[in-house]
């Protein structure tokens, strides 16, 4: 087999997987990642596959080959799902996302990581200081905490009454030798219902809170996302 031939053949079984990897992207919308899990894995690579895809489409253009309709066909389908990974605000949603409309309210979700650093130079305190005047710089309407950290389990309404007193709270935490740490819940609405989902074979939990509004209620999930424990034998196990 002489020299291009294989390199001929090669960049075509390249393209080939490229382009298959591509089309199985496009499945990881449709197919339920809970039968197939595999395939929503391959979905968060949608925008680096296209782009790979299209620098194999011109290269082989470039090249004047005839394989370009193997990135070419598997690019087709992406003028269809691509609107469903990236999106452009239109004006009206811009003008529904403004300041004091009655449509809308703002939410803040934020891992605080127990208020801990690897920066020596800021203690756990002054951490906590930090992001807690960052949250109330946000003037948000319902904030969202995780890995949210405590000395005193006891005293986590009062401190957060005395730190954060435009809020009410909604909270579960879990007492450990060195304090308290996991979920809170800030808003600035009165609350309906709580409640707690905990996971099982799993320390992870989520807690929920439904509010009222003038237009009727609605739920909120503040969950722990658990990616620390995410490895390729606990997906396949």
């Amino acid at each position: 087999m002489s020299k291009n031939r294989f390199f001929g053949l090669t960049s075509r079984v390249l393209m080939m997987i490229v382009a298959g990897l591509l089309v199985l992207s496009y499945a990881s919308i449709v197919v339920n990642p809970a039968k197939v899990w595999l395939i929503s894995l391959v979905g968060i690579f949608f925008i680096p596959l296209s782009l790979v895809n299209v620098f194999l489409l011109l290269w082989a253009i470039k090249r004047r080959s005839k394989s370009f309709v193997i990135p070419l066909l598997a690019l087709v389908p992406a003028l269809f799902f691509i609107g469903r990974y990236v999106q452009v605000d239109s004006e009206e949603d811009r003008i529904a996302r403004m300041p004091h409309s009655d449509n809308t309210f703002k939410v803040i979700s934020y891992n605080v990581g127990r208020f801990s650093l690897d920066n020596e130079d800021l203690t756990r305190q002054e951490c906590m200081d930090k992001v807690l005047e960052f949250i109330l710089d946000e003037q948000a309407d319902i904030v969202c905490l995780q890995e949210f950290h405590v000395e005193d389990v006891d005293k986590v309404r009062s401190f957060l009454s005395r730190r954060m007193p435009e809020y009410s709270s909604e909270y579960y935490m879990f007492p450990t030798g060195q304090g308290a740490f996991g979920n809170v819940t800030l808003s600035r609405m009165p609350v309906k219902d709580k409640g707690v989902i905990k996971f099982n074979e799993s320390a992870n939990l989520a807690i929920y809170t439904d509010y009222m509004t003038q237009k009727g209620s609605f739920r909120v999930y503040n969950c722990h996302f658990e990616s620390y424990n995410i490895s390729l034998s606990g997906l396949v196990r």
